[in-house]
């Protein structure tokens, strides 16, 4: 009996894992487009040229970093 209960929960953690890492994966791709439209009035700039990655550090903190490589710069309209 102690062995099933133990089974359950282990797929219960996995499943609560999974579940996390997705809606992270998700909230990452939301955040990926939104730079990606912001990022496009200011450089002109691909969609590959965009990565988005989060970090937890040891004290629990959420780093987001956004990397945008671009060959020009847009300003006011004209290519700098």
């Amino acid at each position: 009996m102690e062995t099933r209960i133990e089974s359950a929960k282990e797929r219960l953690r996995k499943v609560r894992i999974n579940d996390t890492i997705g809606e992270i994966e998700g909230m990452l791709k939301t955040v990926k487009n939104e730079q990606y439209k912001l990022l496009t009035d200011f450089m002109t700039l691909s969609y590959e040229d965009l990565d988005v990655y989060m970090d937890i550090t040891k004290d629990g903190e959420y780093v987001l970093t956004v990397k945008a490589v671009s060959s020009k710069l847009i300003d006011i309209g004209k290519l700098i």
